[in-house]
């Protein structure tokens, strides 16, 4: 099961950054969903939350949540103590810290990067589509 792991912060209510948020959040789950693939949301503290009803407030990363299969949506904006490196992230909003977001993630996708982050987790289905074309 995939955790996606959505930044509530404050700071996510900034430069459009919610907006580009939902988009990113609801793409995900589009995918997810039509490749009948399990995923949870949820947030800093591993409060499942739903996403059409996100409340933003501030919380602190607990980053044991961050496993090799999670993915966090976030602008990198807080302080990290601890470089780990697992699962991937999706810098959203045209402030985020890059630097911070490869701290905690293996790769940091930009938004427009997205599909290339979806075929991480499941390329077998893409590849069975492709040769079944042929």
């Amino acid at each position: 099961m995939t955790k996606i792991i959505v930044d509530t912060s404050t700071s996510m209510l900034e430069l459009g950054k919610k907006d580009i948020l939902e988009m990113v959040l609801k793409s995900i789950i589009d995918d997810f969903e039509d490749k009948n693939m399990e995923y949870k949301i949820i947030d800093f503290e591993n409060n499942s939350i739903k996403f059409n009803n996100i409340t933003f407030e501030n919380k602190n990363l607990n980053i044991d949540l961050i496993d090799e299969n999670s993915i966090l949506l976030s602008d990198g904006l807080f302080e990290v103590k601890e470089i780990i490196n697992k699962g991937n992230a999706i810098s959203i909003g045209i402030d985020s810290n890059i630097k911070n977001l490869s701290k905690l993630a293996k790769v940091v996708y930009e938004v427009d990067e997205i599909l290339d982050l979806l075929d991480l987790y499941h390329p077998n289905i893409n590849n069975k589509e492709e040769e079944d074309e042929w």
